[in-house]
Protein backbone atom coordinates (compact mmCIF):
# COMPACT_ATOMS: atom_id res chain seq x y z
CA UNK A 1 0.00 0.00 0.00
CA UNK A 2 2.79 2.23 1.03
CA UNK A 3 6.56 2.44 1.17
CA UNK A 4 8.15 1.05 4.81
CA UNK A 5 11.18 -0.11 6.45
CA UNK A 6 11.72 -2.95 3.85
CA UNK A 7 12.84 -0.50 1.05
CA UNK A 8 16.09 0.71 2.73
CA UNK A 9 17.96 -2.35 2.29
CA UNK A 10 16.94 -3.14 -1.41
CA UNK A 11 19.70 -2.53 -3.63
CA UNK A 12 19.78 0.17 -6.09
CA UNK A 13 19.03 -1.32 -8.96
CA UNK A 14 15.96 -2.96 -7.26
CA UNK A 15 12.55 -1.18 -8.62
CA UNK A 16 9.93 0.02 -5.93
CA UNK A 17 6.47 0.47 -7.29
CA UNK A 18 4.21 2.08 -4.52
CA UNK A 19 0.56 1.28 -4.98
CA UNK A 20 -0.78 3.92 -2.90
CA UNK A 21 -3.76 2.19 -2.13
CA UNK A 22 -6.06 3.29 0.51
CA UNK A 23 -7.62 -0.09 1.53
CA UNK A 24 -7.08 -3.81 0.27
CA UNK A 25 -10.22 -2.77 -2.17
CA UNK A 26 -9.34 0.81 -3.23
CA UNK A 27 -11.01 0.65 -6.39
CA UNK A 28 -8.27 2.34 -8.31
CA UNK A 29 -5.44 -0.02 -7.12
CA UNK A 30 -6.31 -3.12 -9.57
CA UNK A 31 -6.18 -0.68 -12.36
CA UNK A 32 -2.30 0.57 -11.47
CA UNK A 33 -1.18 -2.86 -10.63
CA UNK A 34 -2.34 -4.44 -13.68
CA UNK A 35 -0.91 -1.32 -15.99
CA UNK A 36 2.20 -2.27 -13.53
CA UNK A 37 2.35 -5.99 -14.51
CA UNK A 38 1.73 -4.97 -18.38
CA UNK A 39 4.24 -2.48 -18.44
CA UNK A 40 6.95 -4.42 -16.48
CA UNK A 41 6.26 -7.99 -18.72
CA UNK A 42 5.73 -9.49 -15.53
CA UNK A 43 5.89 -13.60 -15.81
CA UNK A 44 4.94 -14.69 -12.23
CA UNK A 45 3.08 -12.69 -9.39
CA UNK A 46 3.79 -14.01 -5.98
CA UNK A 47 2.33 -13.15 -3.05
CA UNK A 48 2.36 -13.08 0.63
CA UNK A 49 -0.33 -12.14 3.32
CA UNK A 50 -3.98 -13.28 2.80
CA UNK A 51 -5.19 -9.57 1.93
CA UNK A 52 -2.75 -9.29 -0.51
CA UNK A 53 -3.67 -12.46 -1.90
CA UNK A 54 -7.30 -11.41 -2.43
CA UNK A 55 -6.21 -8.34 -4.39
CA UNK A 56 -3.94 -10.31 -6.89
CA UNK A 57 -6.88 -12.78 -7.53
CA UNK A 58 -9.47 -10.28 -8.01
CA UNK A 59 -7.35 -8.82 -10.37
CA UNK A 60 -7.38 -12.06 -12.11
CA UNK A 61 -11.08 -13.34 -12.15
CA UNK A 62 -11.92 -9.36 -13.43
CA UNK A 63 -9.42 -10.00 -16.56
CA UNK A 64 -7.43 -7.28 -15.75
CA UNK A 65 -4.26 -9.75 -15.51
CA UNK A 66 -3.85 -13.09 -17.07
CA UNK A 67 -0.28 -13.32 -15.24
CA UNK A 68 -0.06 -16.72 -13.37
CA UNK A 69 -0.57 -16.10 -9.74
CA UNK A 70 1.86 -17.92 -6.97
CA UNK A 71 0.24 -17.30 -3.15
CA UNK A 72 2.82 -18.19 -0.64
CA UNK A 73 1.19 -18.30 2.80
CA UNK A 74 3.16 -17.90 6.37
CA UNK A 75 -0.32 -17.91 7.92
CA UNK A 76 0.98 -18.52 11.64
CA UNK A 77 -2.48 -18.59 13.55
CA UNK A 78 -3.86 -21.37 12.00
CA UNK A 79 -3.73 -22.94 15.45
CA UNK A 80 -6.43 -20.66 16.44
CA UNK A 81 -8.30 -19.84 13.33
CA UNK A 82 -8.86 -22.51 10.77
CA UNK A 83 -11.97 -20.90 9.05
CA UNK A 84 -12.05 -20.82 5.32
CA UNK A 85 -14.70 -18.16 4.62
CA UNK A 86 -16.37 -18.33 1.42
CA UNK A 87 -14.25 -15.15 0.14
CA UNK A 88 -11.03 -17.05 1.26
CA UNK A 89 -12.15 -20.25 -1.05
CA UNK A 90 -13.28 -18.30 -3.81
CA UNK A 91 -9.92 -16.22 -4.06
CA UNK A 92 -7.97 -19.14 -3.81
CA UNK A 93 -10.32 -21.35 -6.09
CA UNK A 94 -10.33 -18.64 -8.65
CA UNK A 95 -7.38 -16.85 -8.70
CA UNK A 96 -4.86 -18.47 -7.46
CA UNK A 97 -2.48 -21.17 -9.97
CA UNK A 98 0.01 -22.67 -7.46
CA UNK A 99 -0.08 -22.60 -3.12
CA UNK A 100 3.04 -22.49 -1.30
CA UNK A 101 2.52 -22.90 2.23
CA UNK A 102 5.45 -23.01 5.06
CA UNK A 103 3.86 -26.01 7.08
CA UNK A 104 2.53 -29.02 6.16
CA UNK A 105 -0.50 -27.83 8.27
CA UNK A 106 -0.96 -25.27 5.92
CA UNK A 107 -0.85 -27.55 3.07
CA UNK A 108 -3.64 -30.02 4.45
CA UNK A 109 -6.01 -26.94 5.26
CA UNK A 110 -5.37 -25.42 1.74
CA UNK A 111 -6.29 -29.32 0.47
CA UNK A 112 -9.18 -29.83 2.42
CA UNK A 113 -10.82 -26.78 3.62
CA UNK A 114 -10.41 -24.72 0.96
CA UNK A 115 -10.52 -27.23 -2.14
CA UNK A 116 -7.45 -27.17 -3.82
CA UNK A 117 -5.87 -29.50 -5.61
CA UNK A 118 -3.43 -31.63 -4.28
CA UNK A 119 -1.04 -31.08 -7.12
CA UNK A 120 -1.25 -27.28 -6.95
CA UNK A 121 -0.18 -27.19 -3.20
CA UNK A 122 3.51 -27.42 -2.16
CA UNK A 123 5.55 -26.83 1.00
CA UNK A 124 8.00 -24.33 0.89
CA UNK A 125 9.82 -24.61 4.28
CA UNK A 126 10.70 -21.11 5.65
CA UNK A 127 14.73 -20.82 5.96
CA UNK A 128 17.31 -18.18 6.75
CA UNK A 129 20.51 -17.99 4.81
CA UNK A 130 23.15 -18.33 7.27
CA UNK A 131 25.79 -17.24 5.43
CA UNK A 132 24.45 -13.30 5.98
CA UNK A 133 25.38 -13.44 9.46
CA UNK A 134 29.11 -14.85 8.98
CA UNK A 135 30.50 -11.21 10.26
CA UNK A 136 28.15 -11.42 13.01
CA UNK A 137 30.54 -11.59 16.76
CA UNK A 138 29.32 -14.29 18.89
CA UNK A 139 27.10 -13.21 22.18
CA UNK A 140 27.45 -15.33 25.36
CA UNK A 141 23.50 -14.88 26.10
CA UNK A 142 24.20 -16.69 29.98
CA UNK A 143 26.39 -13.14 30.95
CA UNK A 144 24.45 -10.67 28.64
CA UNK A 145 20.77 -11.96 30.08
CA UNK A 146 22.28 -12.58 34.05
CA UNK A 147 21.79 -16.16 33.24
CA UNK A 148 24.37 -17.92 35.51
CA UNK A 149 23.99 -21.91 35.84
CA UNK A 150 21.72 -22.51 33.11
CA UNK A 151 22.79 -25.58 31.77
CA UNK A 152 20.66 -25.41 28.52
CA UNK A 153 19.44 -21.75 26.75
CA UNK A 154 16.50 -22.02 24.36
CA UNK A 155 16.13 -18.81 22.09
CA UNK A 156 13.18 -17.90 19.92
CA UNK A 157 13.71 -15.67 17.44
CA UNK A 158 10.87 -14.13 16.03
CA UNK A 159 8.28 -10.80 15.95
CA UNK A 160 6.68 -10.61 19.36
CA UNK A 161 2.92 -10.63 17.58
CA UNK A 162 0.17 -13.07 18.21
CA UNK A 163 0.76 -15.30 14.97
CA UNK A 164 4.24 -16.51 16.49
CA UNK A 165 2.52 -17.71 19.60
CA UNK A 166 5.17 -17.39 22.23
CA UNK A 167 2.75 -18.62 24.82
CA UNK A 168 2.71 -21.70 23.94
CA UNK A 169 6.42 -21.36 24.40
CA UNK A 170 5.98 -20.43 27.79
CA UNK A 171 3.17 -22.87 28.48
CA UNK A 172 5.52 -25.49 27.53
CA UNK A 173 8.60 -24.55 30.03
CA UNK A 174 5.67 -24.29 32.74
CA UNK A 175 4.84 -27.80 32.19
CA UNK A 176 8.31 -28.90 32.89
CA UNK A 177 9.31 -30.55 35.77
CA UNK A 178 10.70 -27.74 38.35
CA UNK A 179 13.86 -29.28 38.82
CA UNK A 180 14.85 -28.90 34.61
CA UNK A 181 12.66 -25.51 34.73
CA UNK A 182 15.84 -24.62 36.79
CA UNK A 183 18.15 -25.92 34.61
CA UNK A 184 17.11 -23.99 31.53
CA UNK A 185 15.91 -20.36 30.50
CA UNK A 186 14.54 -19.22 27.62
CA UNK A 187 15.51 -15.78 25.56
CA UNK A 188 12.70 -14.18 23.45
CA UNK A 189 14.82 -12.25 20.81
CA UNK A 190 11.92 -9.58 18.70
CA UNK A 191 9.96 -6.49 18.24
CA UNK A 192 7.12 -5.38 17.83
CA UNK A 193 4.96 -2.33 17.83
Amino acid sequence: RHGGPLQAPLRDDVDVTILDRRATWDPTGPARFARLVRRERIDIVHSHARGTMKFVALCRRTGLIDTPHVFHDHYGRLHLDRRAPSDLRSAMRLGVDEYLGVDSRLCAWARQSIGLAPDRVHLARSGVDLSRFAGVVPVDLRDACDLPGREVVLVMVANLRQQKDHPTVLRAVAALPEDLRRRLAVVFVGSTT
